[in-house]
């Protein structure tokens, strides 16, 4: 298929290679999308790209406006041709549940967090049938009472397990795979214990192996901690191994708001850094295990304040990518790991913009080996879209 190509005007261009600042930007390839992506039946006020998720060549894209109730599509690329093959709905949802505000897929199986859903917020588990993905609720609800509930998740072990955090209550939980298959279940198998003077905890999570990561962005007086957690099958309360800090905060970093992690490495947004410039923290595990630090490395960009770089936040073998939602002009920003290891940088190596001015391109962002996927939430009215990036 020939790559869509969305080209901006001159004008905004060079307005934001002024604000990003000249010296990040001299050695940077900008990108273009290759595909925008949009809901079948979207309309104004759906906000289509609310969350993303990869697994291989499956997006999962959550939307909570889609009908009042919420929705999360399903697309799978192949060739570079991306097909919509799948809505996914509650089956009791409710006008304002924000189904589909958090999304995360593993192999075969989807969980869709609805923060707001009656009852504290609720987590939906979809499993894909054998026939392959169609118009289908869920296999499972997860719930357990309390506040926002699957305000953020997480599926790990190819589907055999989902983690979710609720901020408001300071909580986070993991849910196991029961040997019959997923089924309603209204209490966790384990609680990821909360740390002490955590703020917040809860905001972000996720899952590489048996190695979970959770963001807690007010704590130490908002310049924000991640904490990682060892999954140990049998445990019921799991307690943190480390707090990853920055070692520059200025008492509004935020850090945590939004984590992901891959093998040993571990990266977390800091949005409020640097006068709201944001930066990207990295933390790689040490030889000898997890333990409290503060980064290996730093990721910045010489901008004007207000870009809030770290709001979206993924990685991969080779890569990061991260979301700078605000400012003049949105941008998504890609650095790529040197042969040395990761190291402080203020120069990306790849940048890309929506077609459209929009105040939430890069708050949610996905990575699958080379392929970025990229929510716009807010354009087209509120219908949404999400960018495809090589």
């Amino acid at each position: 298929m020939k790559a869509l190509q969305v080209t901006l005007t001159a004008s905004s261009v060079l307005l934001f290679l002024f604000l990003l600042g000249s010296a990040s930007t001299a050695n940077a390839e900008e990108i273009f999308p290759t595909a925008v992506l949009t809901a079948s039946d979207g309309v104004s006020g759906d906000d289509f790209g609310t969350s993303v998720a990869f697994s291989g060549n499956t997006l999962v894209v959550g939307s909570i406006g889609s009908a009042g109730n919420g929705a999360a599509y399903v697309f799978i690329n192949s060739g570079g041709l991306w097909t919509q093959v799948a809505k996914l709905t509650a089956s009791d949802g409710v006008t304002g549940s924000q189904f589909g505000f958090s999304v995360g897929i593993s192999g075969n199986t989807v969980a869709v967090g609805a923060p707001m859903q009656s009852g504290g917020g609720a987590v939906y588990v979809f499993v894909k049938p054998g026939g392959g993905w169609a118009d289908t609720t869920q296999t499972a609800k997860l719930a357990y009472g309390g506040q926002d509930f699957g305000y953020c998740v997480a599926v790990g072990g190819g589907g055999s397990f989902v983690l979710m955090g609720a901020f408001f209550a300071s909580t986070a939980y993991v849910f196991v795979e029961p040997a019959g298959g997923w089924a309603n279940m209204i209490a966790p198998t384990a609680t990821l214990v909360t740390p002490p003077n955590s703020g917040a905890f809860g905001t972000a999570i996720a899952v590489s192996g048996t190695t979970a990561v959770v963001g807690a962005h007010t704590t130490n007086n908002g310049n924000g901690a991640a904490y990682v957690f060892p999954l140990s099958p049998g445990t019921a309360s799991i307690n943190s191994v480390a707090a990853l800090t920055p070692s520059d905060g200025n008492g509004d970093d935020f850090m945590g708001g939004a984590v992901a992690i891959n093998g040993n490495t571990v990266v977390a947004g800091g949005t409020g850094h640097d006068q709201a410039r944001g930066a990207v923290y990295i933390f790689v595990e040490p030889t000898t295990g997890w333990t409290d630090m503060t980064q290996t490395a730093e990721l910045t960009v010489n901008a004007g304040g207000g870009t809030a770089l770290g709001a979206g936040v993924e990685i991969s073998n080779e890569a990061i990518v991260a979301g700078a939602p605000s400012g003049a002009f949105s941008a998504v920003l890609a650095y790529l790991k040197p042969a040395s290891g990761w190291a402080n940088s203020s120069a990306p190596n790849a940048w890309g913009t929506p077609s459209v001015r929009s105040a939430s391109f890069g708050e949610a962002v996905a990575l699958e080996g080379t392929t970025a996927a990229v929510g716009a939430s807010d354009v087209n009215l509120g219908q949404g879209a999400v960018y495809i990036f090589q």
